[in-house]
Order: structure tokens, then sequence, then C-alpha cells
């Protein structure tokens, strides 16, 4: 919602992820500005050519980059774009914001025993 003009690309398909890994350069060409890298961790050979693409636009805000992995994204952020990033820790949403845009059932009872994820 936030990041509207951002072209939204998850690394968790398949035929993105393998393009990623095995054409870097010409993935990275798709997406020369306001892209959003879902789940980065698959790929992490992925982060030392997007230092190259940083450092070469010094576009500010040029990427943003997501996972469900913290551990491992952190880790390849902080070895391959050091001073190149700032990192946000985002909490997940409450109960209120997610009744709000009919993400739960209409039950408590069901979110407690089924969790919260459609």
């Amino acid at each position: 919602m936030y990041f509207e003009d951002y072209t939204y690309v998850s690394l968790e398909d398949p035929d993105l992820r393998d393009f990623a890994q095995n054409d870097p350069r010409g993935f990275l060409e798709m997406y020369p500005e306001k892209a959003i890298f879902d789940e980065m961790q698959r790929v992490p050979s992925l982060f030392s050519y997007l230092q190259g693409v940083v450092d070469d636009s010094g576009m500010v805000g040029q990427f943003i980059l997501s996972g469900s992995q913290n551990f491992h994204l952190i880790q390849n952020i902080t070895q391959s774009l050091a001073g190149r990033v700032a990192l946000f820790h985002l909490m997940p949403l409450d109960l209120s914001e997610m009744k709000s845009e009919e993400l739960l059932d209409d039950s408590y009872t069901d979110v407690i025993f089924k969790g919260s994820s459609r």
C-alpha cells in the first residue's frame, strides 16, 4: 500500500527464482528501479549483483528487499550491502487491523484454533 509505484517481485516463484539465479544481470535489468524483491534469501547470490547496481545508480530507495527468514536476509545484507541499506523491523498486524482489512474469520474462536492466515 505504501509503495504503489514499486513493482513487486516474489522470488518464491520458481521461474523468477531460476531467472535470478541463472542470469542475475538480466534479471536486474528487468527491474532497473523501484522494485520490491520478496523472499530475497532464496537467491543469496543476487546480493552481490545488487551491490553493483546500487553503487552505479546512486539512487536512494531503488530497491526494497524483504524475506521471511530474517537471519539469512540480514546476514547477506551486512556482507554485501553494508552502508547501502536501512533496516526496518515490521510488527505483525494486530487483530483490529486484520479485522478492518477483512483478513480474519468472523469468529475469534476460529482464529485462535486455525490461525490468522487465509
